[in-house]
């Protein structure tokens, strides 16, 4: 995910582009989650992965036009019913 954040974006609209993999036994619930509250950004998304599988998420973003241009804090995480795993990084917007 860091890697997907670390692309500049422009204001209009754009998307963020990652893989997700169950590289568990079990099947997995996942709700996946991005805040960017400088930005307004909130979006959630729910997905369900079986054992050995893969999916690409895409999460779609509007960056208002007159936004200046620099780094914006965002939150990421992924949430499984047992485990929660959260990252910090920036949205750059050029």
């Amino acid at each position: 995910m860091s890697s997907a954040l670390s692309n500049e974006i422009k204001p209009g609209y754009n998307a963020i582009e990652f893989k997700v993999a169950n590289n568990e036994f079990v099947d997995k619930d996942l709700t996946i989650t991005l805040i960017s509250q400088n930005l307004g950004i909130s979006y959630t998304e729910e997905l369900s992965l079986a054992s050995g599988q893969e999916r690409t998420v895409t999460i779609p973003l509007y960056i208002e036009k007159n936004t200046k241009k620099g780094s914006y804090p965002v939150r990421f995480s992924v949430y499984d019913e047992s485990d929660k795993q959260v990252r910090y990084s920036y949205i750059i917007v050029g």
